[in-house]
């Protein structure tokens, strides 16, 4: 990837159970703006909801082998998907206790937590329990990182189309609001109880501007843009005193 530019790193693991699954479609909005993003989640949904991969995968997009073809990936520029599997397989292996015990565990957070590329990158990162917004606050406090957090809507990491929500870029110990929205704010009709086929083709629909764009993943695009405006300057900087150090 050209060195001013940062990838954002999309954890997906919930997949949609009502709503239709937007993650796809903030993907692939911000890659029509030039911004990488690498995906990564489960290789298998969770029962009864419909998983990012396989929405992905009907739309031609398919999971990378291994770390080293989802870096060749970014590089073209392409929306990447990364299976935890190829990431961190014991990992992996705690989060498929869900099936069995019946709910999350701590692995589900760690996962969504997890930084899988080499080099600067913004993570959006999502929580379900109002508690660990607070929980992360505090944890990238102290750990350098460039985080945007939000409660997740059915636990993804996009803006509920017609909730209240707010979305916070986490950096340089400190927490600033980038979207802050009240109830039904923008609400644009969101399609319900779509499969992953059905997904797919909506998806596409609204990237060709045959269906709206939700105003909640225009505000998404809008914000990690301008975050990213103001964070790639410095990253650009940093690659290149790197390449000046690495020289003979």
């Amino acid at each position: 990837r050209p060195p001013d530019r940062c990838p954002l790193s999309l954890p997906s693991y919930n997949g949609a159970r009502r709503l239709a699954n937007q993650v796809p479609l903030l993907a692939l909005a911000l890659q029509s703006r030039g911004i990488p993003v690498l995906i990564h989640g489960p290789h298998e949904p969770q029962p009864g909801r419909v998983g990012t991969a396989q929405i992905l995968a009907e739309l031609g997009i398919r999971a990378a082998e291994d770390s080293e073809a989802a870096g060749r990936s970014l590089a073209r520029g392409a929306v990447t998907v990364l299976a935890l599997e190829a990431v961190c397989a014991p990992l992996a292996a705690l989060l498929a206790l869900r099936g069995r015990l019946g709910v999350r565990n701590s692995a589900h957070t760690v996962a969504k937590m997890l930084q899988p590329l080499d080099g600067p990158c913004i993570q959006l990162l999502s929580v379900t329990h109002p508690d660990y917004l607070e929980a992360m606050r505090s944890y990238y406090a102290t750990y350098p990182a460039q985080v945007l957090l939000m409660r997740g809507t059915e636990g993804e990491p996009v803006v509920h189309p017609r909730r209240a929500q707010r979305l916070e870029w986490l950096h340089d110990a400190q927490a600033e609001v980038l979207i802050d929205q009240g109830e039904t704010a923008g609400a644009t009709p969101l399609p319900e109880g779509l499969d992953a086929p059905a997904t797919a083709r909506w998806t596409e629909d609204v990237l060709a501007g045959r269906a709206p764009m939700p105003d909640s993943i225009r505000r998404q695009v809008e914000a990690v843009e301008k975050t990213l405006a103001r964070l790639e300057p410095s990253a650009a900087a940093a690659e290149r005193g790197h390449a000046r150090g690495a020289r003979p």
